[in-house]
């Protein structure tokens, strides 16, 4: 038990340090496009400076904010709830693009759209119980739904946004592999649809004094209301899944870096 245990820990912990690795490389990756934007900044004619500020609103921010908020992230996703989804899947990635308006002082309201990848971590090769072979699954779970932001902005270009998404959402397991009676393999897939619920807390910086772009760091959980089910995808054959329980929906902690680029001075 205690051999289990320890292997167990050790999986999560290698799980863990991976998804750290790549927030870290994220953000070197980030950091590196800012400062090359800097740097090849050239100092424009008046006129065209002029243009610029117009369309950007360089400057200090507006007195009644920015009209159009636009936000980019990727995130590494960690599988919770279901406990032989959890053991099964390794996250990918996860990338969501939303456009957002200012509705109300500090409040701006939008549409998302995101998508998650998560593949088998281990073992690849997973004997069912339907003459599986080798299979390499991946999750693919697409996802679009209104999403309502808050922003609080200290004097030191540090703010605060929490924010709520939801709506609809579909999954696509691929890469199932089975065998037909003739002995030849050949691929399948599993679909499902449902409904996702996700919040988020971001700590923002704004790099510029004008206020109207930042970059983001956070953290949040998704709820999906799809239900991961071993013989499905023909992984109930699996001797590291046959104890654990595939019953209860999707839910996972996100882990994650952003840019956001506020539009428009409200008058």
């Amino acid at each position: 038990m205690l051999i289990e245990s320890g292997i167990a820990f050790n999986r999560y912990a290698l799980r863990l340090k991976n998804s750290m690795v790549r927030l870290l490389v994220l953000g070197m990756a980030l950091v590196f496009l800012v400062s090359t934007a800097q740097g090849q900044t050239s100092d424009p004619s008046e006129e065209q400076e002029d243009d610029l500020r117009s369309y950007f609103m360089t400057g200090p921010p507006p007195r009644g904010g920015y009209s159009y908020l636009m936000q980019a992230q990727i995130s590494a996703p960690h599988l919770l709830l279901n406990e032989a989804n959890a053991r099964a899947f390794d996250a990918i990635v996860q990338g969501e693009f939303s456009w957002q308006r200012l509705v109300f002082p500090k409040f701006y309201l939008g549409l998302q759209g995101r998508y998650t990848a998560f593949n088998i971590f281990y073992p690849p090769i997973a004997p069912g119980t339907n003459n599986t072979g080798i299979s390499d699954i991946v999750s693919h779970t697409w996802a679009v739904g209104p999403k309502i932001s808050y922003m609080w902005v200290d004097k030191s270009g540090v703010a605060f946004m929490p924010s709520l998404s939801g709506g609809y959402s579909e999954i696509r397991y691929t890469g199932i592999v089975q065998m037909d009676y003739t002995g030849t393999l050949f691929q399948r897939t599993v679909q499902d649809r449902g409904w996702y619920l996700s919040g988020w807390a971001k700590l923002l910086y704004f790099p510029f004094e004008d206020l109207n772009a930042a970059l983001s760091m956070g953290a949040g959980l998704t709820y999906f209301s799809h239900q991961f089910s071993k013989s499905a995808v023909d992984l109930d054959g699996m001797d590291e899944l046959q104890n654990l329980s595939d019953n209860g929906a999707t839910l996972h902690l996100d882990l994650g870096l952003g840019i956001l680029v506020f539009i428009g001075r409200r008058r």
